[in-house]
């Protein structure tokens, strides 16, 4: 359900429109274990394209970010994408797939059909492509991530909660 395994392909075509890109894995340890596991994922002449990081402390995912350009999320199935929120917040443009959980927290121009590495890789080199598009989406991006405010949430959350138990109450009491 996370996409992981569409990686290598996703790496494949963005090297072949930029061979000077590399990209940074971050959080792999959940399917494979040791950066040895997910390098053995990919192709042999891609493998030094890869800065692998199965695990890091929630402090230093900024730090992590901050030298990326572009996400990528190629998950079929999310709740709530934390991934792509962290990303926005971080002013990364994120791609990922229109599937369940992404496209309440990105326009139709950062998703792509649920499968498609070809769009996918198509979307990250595009943005990498060009400094003025890249620049604009990490603007939109950091922009995006300001409306996902988790006490804002929550009260909102609460707050319709507390109204349904108050209408259950009403019509119990009728």
């Amino acid at each position: 359900r996370k996409g992981c395994t569409d990686f290598p392909k996703i790496v494949k075509k963005v090297c072949q429109a930029l061979p000077d890109v590399s990209f940074r894995l971050l959080g792999t340890s959940g399917l494979y274990r040791t950066k040895e596991e997910v390098l053995a994922q990919f192709p042999e002449n891609l493998r030094d394209k890869l800065e692998i990081i199965p695990q890091f402390i929630p402090e230093e995912l900024p730090k992590l970010l901050a030298a990326c350009s572009v996400g990528i999320f190629p998950s079929y199935l999310e709740a709530f994408p934390f991934g792509v929120l962290e990303m926005l917040s971080a002013s990364l443009p994120a791609i990922a797939y229109n599937s369940p959980g992404a496209p309440m927290m990105l326009s139709p121009e950062y998703l792509v059909p649920p499968g498609d590495t070809n769009a996918m890789s198509a979307k990250v080199v595009s943005l990498l492509s060009d400094r003025i598009k890249l620049a604009d989406a990490r603007l939109w991006a950091k922009q995006q991530s300001q409306q996902f405010c988790w006490e804002q949430i929550a009260m909102q959350t609460s707050k319709i909660y507390w109204e349904s138990w108050q209408r259950k109450q009403v019509n119990y009491s009728l």
